[in-house]
């Protein structure tokens, strides 16, 4: 049977080193995934993750509740890519703009690939509150407390989020059919 993180935390803060080789492992995919979607840039987002991932183990000691790993470490990715934003000059959107996507020319326009394709098209918001909802499965009181906001502000924000994926997805799918 597999470690939880919250043992492998312990046995990282005992000194067993290779436990969190197994963190980062575990994690990695996601990490990667979730600086990918929030900035843009996938080499820019394996060097975010890395630098997270170092991050967390220089603070692990700081970590309260190790069972709460994988949510605190997104924190420290969903912050990292906020900085990288700030230092290119790129501003993301807020969620409340009336931005509304376009569809990349070269986006692939179904599957898997055209949904991340479009979630990419997203203002920096709302990629940011489905990432940590769908690919974190972090629920809407872990995300308020992460974005410092009430619950009741999380569920509309997640709600235009993905009512913004599904205008995305609706304009990729009315282009195919002209």
């Amino acid at each position: 049977m597999a470690e939880s993180d919250a043992q492998l935390v312990s046995k990282v803060l005992g000194g067993d080193t290779a436990a969190y080789g197994e963190l980062v492992r575990r994690h990695q995919g996601r990490v990667v995934a979730t600086a990918r979607h929030l900035i843009g840039d996938r080499d820019a987002a394996e060097d975010l993750a890395q630098e997270a991932f170092i991050e967390a183990y220089r603070g692990l000691r700081g970590l309260r509740d190790a069972s709460r790993f994988s949510h605190w470490l997104y924190g420290i990715v969903r912050y990292r890519c906020r900085k990288h934003l700030d230092r290119s000059g790129a501003a993301p959107l807020s969620l409340d703009s009336d931005f509304v996507p376009e569809p990349a020319a070269d986006a692939p326009p179904d599957g898997e690939a055209g949904l991340i394709a479009r979630l990419d098209s997203l203002p920096y918001g709302a990629k940011e509150i489905l990432t940590a909802r769908y690919l974190h499965d972090m629920s809407y009181a872990d995300i308020a407390q992460m974005l410092g906001t009430t619950v009741g502000n999380v569920r509309v924000r997640c709600l235009r989020a993905r009512e913004a994926l599904r205008a995305a997805l609706s304009a990729a799918s009315a282009q195919e059919v002209s």
